[in-house]
């Protein structure tokens, strides 16, 4: 009997040394633009090229732009169906998808899994809260859920190369602060799960504002509010009062324009970048460090990312001198407690003898 060899094709790698791309990528934008009500998101985002919205709520009724004409009971795969319109159609001439808002879009989403969850007991579930029986199931399948939007968007990235702008409201809420007492921040309006994966996904978190200011009076211990009204601008990095983050070197104040915006995400190195490395370099005349930060910023060149890591690196053993002097200056305070206690003792001692001296 003849024995025949099956012989298997070799499979040819898709992924090869010689299919390099060197530099920075210029990439479309990928971004959250939130804030308080009526501050000007959507027109901020109505400016980008060629926009087409999904409007989950009606504040966009004002602006000039396209949307999506989406049925009353809107169900969360309407939704994800929109997106593959713009996915598969190869005739649309959009270049920027928003959608607006995310926080209206959640209870659509917590609707879809409410639909085809359970309650842990082979019931229906009332709410997200009961969905699996609880303990934070029910969010935990809804951030599954969005996880399927952000892989179409992605998608939608790859394949037609379009911007996409997501819209939120923002709520103030309390943080707990691990390292001192806490305090409010504003911070996007949605579960902080479901947040913190967009959060992860985009490359800018711009906090939508207005450049207010504020005077303190004589005589009043808290500042107040003038009667001017500010210009609306763009934060775009963390602070304690707001969340905020940027993959490119931003200003940290930019005024509410989608074209101002746009140039600055390409302009390279910026007046941040530059305050940033004066920081690192004030911080390492204080810790001699000034010969390894200065190798450092060479190494960094334009990215603001890695300056913000220097930095970041700086502030943490700053905070351990300081911490390392103020346990100094407790151990310098308790010697010289024992020594004036020691001193007190002596002579103490000293007026005892000389009592019992003159007594005898």
């Amino acid at each position: 009997m003849t024995m025949t060899t099956v012989t298997k094709p070799v499979q040819k790698k898709r992924v090869s040394l010689a299919n390099l791309r060197k530099g920075k990528l210029r990439e479309p934008v990928r971004a959250i633009i939130y804030g308080t009500e009526g501050v000007g998101k959507s027109t901020f985002a109505s400016c980008a090229p060629n926009p087409i919205f999904i409007c989950a709520e009606s504040g966009t009724h004002h602006l000039d732009v396209d949307r999506f004409t989406l049925p009353e009971d809107l169900c969360w795969q309407d939704v994800l169906d929109a997106v593959d319109v713009l996915i598969t159609d190869k005739e649309h001439i959009y270049q920027t998808l928003v959608i607006d808002t995310l926080d209206w879009l959640e209870p659509i989403v917590w609707d879809n899994v409410i639909a085809n969850g359970t309650d842990g007991k082979g019931g229906k579930p009332k709410s997200i809260e009961d969905v699996g029986g609880g303990y934070g199931k029910g969010y935990q399948a809804a951030v599954e859920q969005w996880r399927v939007l952000i892989s179409k968007l992605e998608r939608l990235q790859t394949t037609r190369r379009m911007h996409v702008v997501l819209v939120a409201h923002a709520h103030i809420k309390v943080f707990s602060n691990p390292e001192g007492e806490n305090f409010d921040r504003y911070e996007m309006k949605m579960n902080q799960k479901a947040a913190g994966k967009f959060k992860e996904w985009v490359d800018d978190v711009l906090f939508a504002t207005y450049d207010e200011s504020f005077v303190l009076r004589k005589g009043e211990k808290k500042a107040k509010g003038t009667d001017a009204k500010g210009a609306r601008i763009i934060r775009t990095e963390r602070r304690a009062a707001f969340d905020a983050k940027t993959r490119h070197s931003l200003p940290f104040r930019i005024p509410m324009n989608w074209d101002e915006y746009f140039e600055a995400r390409g302009a390279g190195r910026s007046e941040e970048l530059d305050r940033m490395i004066a920081d690192a370099r004030g911080l390492a005349a204080t810790l001699g460090l000034e010969e390894r930060v200065e190798q450092a910023i060479k190494k960094v060149g334009n990215d603001a990312v890695k300056m913000l890591q220097v930095l970041d690196w700086l502030q943490v053993k700053l905070r351990d001198q300081q911490e390392r002097e103020q346990q100094e200056e407790q151990e310098q305070e308790q010697v010289q407690e024992q020594v004036q206690e020691q001193e007190q003792v002596s002579e103490e001692t000293q007026e005892q003898q000389a009592e019992e001296a003159a007594a005898a």
